[in-house]
């Protein structure tokens, strides 16, 4: 009796986690990004309707991204259609009444997919929600049953103005496990809603709630993030200093919050659809014109504050349009400071923030492994 109602709590989860992977746009994003790289839609669609036995994640994977398409091109327009109003007050507000009705569409999805998650890996983990006065979206807060003491602290990307704390749980519970590390995946407003320096002390919040509320040993905690997310960690590093965390990781960052290589990069790659044009407006519109964007960009930060970071691990793909940033941040780092640095840009044919792909493609695995070593070398033992 007790196995067959496992049986249909877990069937009951899989439906859920089928039922966000097609129809939830941000949870799939990345992976619908690398379509080209891998098999074609309609021929992968056919294998996962003709199989006789359960088809492999690839093709599942594969056939949600066919099936979320129309997502993905409904953003993009909705995006055109925003940036087409003249007013820049009136675009704003249109774009927060649009974010505002997707975040509460989509809060229920966001939830059922934590669930399913503390289901499928509930013999090694718990996930808290936690509420934090200055925001009053969710974080999540992954604890191991058998933790090592150490933590990730992560925060997700979106230009600043898009993105959920979801959406990282397939990518790295997984990896949560491997490390027995604990991960709290912070949230903060968008920039349409609050101005940077309000974002930077959400992302300083969620680094004092665990370092002063829960414990968490500084040379413990790694701080990592992807794209704005990873702009975010580093403004949070420049704060605590060497001495704050362990190390910082970035995944293919936002460095510089001016965009003031826009044209160049509208021009680059442009099969990087993770960053499209339309997206790439809306967050000069919205990030770039903020008071505080140059001053919360690394690549206009003095050397004397550049040497004050914590050891850092940068990854990018060659393929994306923020490499063209990347690089010449990272060879300012190698020629003027004593940071210790380590680069990883040889990934040729992947797209933004790839390492999310750790489970589908090898590259992303190999990065991820190569991170894996860079955090063991640096987090402080037991």
């Amino acid at each position: 009796m007790a196995l067959t109602l496992l049986q249909k709590q877990m069937d009951s989860a899989v439906q859920i986690f089928h039922t966000i992977f097609e129809k939830e746009v941000h949870a799939i994003f990345k992976f619908l990004c690398l379509k080209e790289y891998l098999l074609p839609s309609k021929s992968v669609k056919t294998s996962y309707q003709n199989s006789q036995s359960k088809p492999s994640i690839e093709a599942r994977t594969m056939y949600w991204l066919s099936q979320a398409e129309p997502f993905f091109i409904s953003v993009d327009n909705k995006l055109a259609n925003i940036m087409s109003i003249g007013e820049d007050r009136k675009r704003a507000e249109t774009l927060s009444e649009w974010i505002g009705i997707r975040h509460g569409t989509h809060l229920k999805i966001y939830t059922r997919m934590v669930r399913y998650y503390s289901l499928l890996y509930k013999k090694h983990f718990t996930i808290d929600r936690i509420l934090l006065p200055s925001c009053q979206k969710p974080h999540w807060f992954i604890q191991h049953k058998h933790s090592n003491g150490m933590c990730v602290l992560y925060f997700h990307g979106g230009g600043y103005i898009m993105g959920n704390n979801v959406g990282m749980l397939p990518a790295y519970m997984d990896w949560f496990k491997q490390l027995r590390s604990n991960a709290f995946s912070a949230t903060y407003n968008f920039a349409n809603q609050v101005p940077l320096a309000k974002i930077i002390e959400q992302g300083m919040e969620a680094y004092q709630y665990l370092v002063d509320q829960c414990g968490v040993h500084p040379k413990r905690l790694v701080i990592m993030g992807e794209s704005a997310g990873a702009n975010l960690a580093l403004n949070v590093a420049k704060r605590v200093g060497k001495q704050g965390c362990a190390c910082v990781i970035a995944v293919s960052p936002w460095l510089d919050l001016t965009l003031s290589r826009l044209e160049e990069m509208k021009t680059l790659l442009p099969y990087d659809k993770s960053l499209s044009n339309r997206l790439l407006d809306m967050m000069k519109a919205l990030v770039c014109n903020d008071v505080d964007a140059a001053n919360y960009s690394p690549p206009n930060w003095t050397n004397e504050e550049l040497n004050e970071l914590p050891p850092l691990f940068v990854t990018v793909s060659k393929s994306e349009r923020m490499f063209l940033d990347c690089s010449g941040f990272i060879e300012r780092l190698k020629r003027c400071t004593e940071i210790e640095l380590q680069y990883e840009n040889d990934k040729i044919s992947l797209v933004h923030a790839y390492l999310h792909l750790n489970e589908f493609i090898k590259e992303a695995k190999e990065a991820l492994e190569k991170v894996t070593k860079f955090i063991e070398e640096h987090i402080q033992r037991e």
